[in-house]
């Protein structure tokens, strides 16, 4: 009877390490590694928005100049093309500024005007960006075209450019287009001013 009852009590004992062992492994945090996990991500966010709003700009002034750059190339190789002048025009003419986007037309009468039967090329509208796209002069702020030549021609002559500008006006993330009067297309980084 007593050794029925020690192989009870070693069972029993067993059964109860068992238990315990079992509730030592658990599945979770505690609150205290939650609240560390959750400070940790807090400043690494605080550190991380404004480097990425700053991307952010950045990549609008690419994109804006990246296709305002293929469309003065597609209104040039039209141009060559087709053996007429091919225009660019600002959808609305306000000043000098190309804010809300450009018409590419055949231009046939060379007027920089899109009339009844100049064939529309392409009818692009910038969407709302904070940014400006602005001419830097008068050369190019109502119109600009291309010669069957490839050569540039706009309202005050046959060389200019454009300004794209961040809504914070930070001229050095800022983009200048110049157009030389050959039709050659020069990008760069940076302005001299910003309306």
């Amino acid at each position: 009877m007593m050794q029925s009852n020690s192989k009870a009590i070693k069972k029993s004992a067993r059964c109860v390490c068992e238990l315990n062992n079992h509730r030592r492994v658990s599945k979770g945090f505690t609150l205290i590694e939650l609240l560390i996990a959750v400070s940790i991500a807090a400043i690494l966010a605080v550190i991380a928005i404004p480097s990425m709003s700053e991307s952010i700009k950045n990549s609008k002034v690419k994109e804006l100049s990246s296709e305002f750059t293929a469309a003065l190339h597609l209104t040039q190789s039209e141009s060559i093309k087709r053996g007429v002048q091919v225009s660019m025009r600002p959808k609305q003419i306000t000043g000098n500024t190309w804010q809300t986007g450009w018409n590419i037309f055949v231009d046939t009468d060379r007027d920089g005007i899109q009339d009844a039967g100049e064939e529309l090329i392409q009818d692009y509208t910038i969407p709302l960006n904070n940014l400006t796209l602005v001419s830097k002069d008068s050369t190019f702020a109502s119109w600009l075209s291309f010669q069957p030549s490839g050569a540039s021609r706009g309202t005050g002559g046959m060389s200019g450019g454009f300004r794209i500008c961040r809504s914070d006006s930070n001229m050095a993330k800022s983009r200048s287009i110049t157009i030389q009067g050959s039709g050659n297309v020069i990008v760069e980084e940076g302005t001299l001013s910003c309306p």
